[in-house]
């Protein structure tokens, strides 16, 4: 996963995963309720781990976010 999103319930996803999937529904793949992409956040917290995980940097952003 290089860039995962989080929704208002909880659940997690690949941003451009997701993205795909709510061009063609506008409903949650976990739920079926609704939802849109501005109701999707950055999971800050799962990028961390899986860098943590990993080793691997994703993005140089996110390397000056772990530096810092």
């Amino acid at each position: 996963m290089k860039d995962p999103v989080i929704d208002n319930d909880g659940h997690s996803y690949e941003r451009e995963a997701i993205e795909r999937w709510l061009r063609a529904q506008s409903s949650s793949p976990v739920t079926n309720e609704y939802l849109s992409l501005d109701m999707l956040q950055p999971n800050k917290e799962l990028k961390t781990r899986i860098y943590k995980a990993t080793g691997k940097c994703i993005d140089m952003y996110w390397y000056y976010v772990m530096l810092t």
